[in-house]
């Protein structure tokens, strides 16, 4: 196959993993579209298989924490950086927020194994979750590391 070709069957691909994570919520209740904008393969193809791991885990805590009804998940890939965010009601009854659970710690680690940031909020019986990954590693140096400026 063209290398182009085998790159957009490499993005279908990761669009149905999300999309088939997004199926399972609706099937439990949950209503929402997963939102995915810019070119997952314009970045580094080692970070792929961690951030869909990531994605994965995002959508199981809203199936396993979250109170059926809307939700929000939105992963962006821009030029400097890969933003994730996810939001749902939860039941403070039933369920304590997900920011204390083993997924939110390796989405956690994810983030700083990556020099990115992760933010949790949870408020109202809503949580949220806000996740920056720099891809400045993947900027090329305009000038050598021996010149002087």
């Amino acid at each position: 196959l063209h290398p182009r070709v085998r790159r957009q069957r490499q993005m279908c691909i990761r669009d149905r993993h999300i999309e088939a994570q997004c199926k399972r919520l609706r099937i439990l209740g949950f209503t929402g579209t997963p939102i995915i904008r810019g070119n997952l393969n314009a970045m580094d193809k080692s970070l792929l298989p961690s951030l869909q791991t990531v994605c994965t885990e995002i959508l199981n805590n809203i199936a396993k924490h979250g109170k059926p009804g809307a939700f929000a998940f939105i992963l962006s890939v821009g030029p400097d950086a890969v933003r994730i965010f996810a939001s749902n009601l939860y039941n403070a009854a039933i369920n304590s927020a997900p920011e204390n659970h083993y997924g939110t710690a390796l989405i956690q680690d994810f983030a700083q194994q990556h020099n990115g940031t992760m933010t949790i909020n949870s408020e109202n019986e809503e949580w949220s979750l806000s996740l920056t990954i720099p891809l400045a590693h993947q900027v090329k140096l305009m000038f050598s590391p021996t010149e002087k400026l």
